[in-house]
C-alpha cells in the first residue's frame, strides 16, 4: 500500500514495534507492507509551550510571569523511543521548563524585570540555556529554539494568598 508524506511531516516505518529504516523528511508518495507496517508521523514544523506561574524573585515580591517557548522535533526516532508523542513530550517541557524558570526568578531581584528589555532577555536566555542543557537532542530527539516572557505583571501581596480566618470568640466566656 501507499502512504504520503507532506511539507510538514516526519515519518519512519514500524514493523511489529520495530524500526524499519531511518526517518523521512522529503515530501513524496512512498510505499508499505500493507496490515504490517504502521507509518508513525510526527511534526517537522515549529511547535509552541505555553507556561504561566506565579512565582517568587530573590527580594521575595511575587511576581505572574506568562511565557512561552518554541520548539521542534529534531530526531522522530528518538522522539518516539523516548516521548512517544507531543502530549508527552509538551509535559517534560513543563517539567523542565517551568523548573528552570522557577530557578532563574528565584535568583534575580524584581527591579532586573522592570529595569530594561535587555534585562529581561538576559533572564530568558539564561532560562533558554538552563533548559537547553537538561533538554539533550539525543536524549529526548526535540531541539528547543527560543523562549520569551508574554508579560511579567507583579502580584498584590495582599492578592497573593487567601484570607486569613476570622476567630469566633468562644460564647459563655
Amino acid at each position: 500500500s501507499m502512504y504520503i508524506v507532506t511539507e510538514k511531516d516526519q515519518v519512519f516505518i514500524t514493523r511489529f514495534g520495530n524500526i524499519q529504516g531511518g526517518a523521512t523528511t522529503n515530501a513524496g508518495l512512498y510505499f508499505k507492507v500493507p496490515f504490517i507496517d504502521k507509518v508513525r508521523r510526527f511534526e517537522k514544523r515549529i511547535l509552541e509551550w505555553d507556561g504561566r506561574g506565579e512565582l517568587t524573585t530573590k527580594d521575595k515580591r511575587f511576581i505572574v510571569i506568562d511565557s512561552y517557548a518554541r520548539w521542534r522535533i529534531s530526531d522522530p526516532i528518538y522522539f518516539f523511543w523516548r516521548l512517544n508523542n507531543e502530549v508527552f513530550a509538551q509535559s517534560r517541557l513543563d517539567d523542565i521548563l517551568d523548573s528552570t524558570t522557577r530557578i532563574t526568578v528565584a535568583k534575580t531581584e524584581w527591579v532586573e524585570f522592570v529595569r530594561s528589555d535587555k534585562s529581561r532577555k538576559a533572564i530568558s536566555n539564561d532560562i533558554l540555556e538552563d533548559s537547553r542543557e537538561k533538554i539533550k537532542i539525543k536524549e529526548y530527539g526535540i531541539e528547543l529554539l527560543d523562549f520569551q516572557f508574554k508579560r511579567i505583571t507583579p502580584v498584590n501581596p495582599s492578592q497573593s494568598f487567601p484570607p486569613k480566618p476570622v476567630e469566633s470568640k468562644k460564647v459563655g466566656q
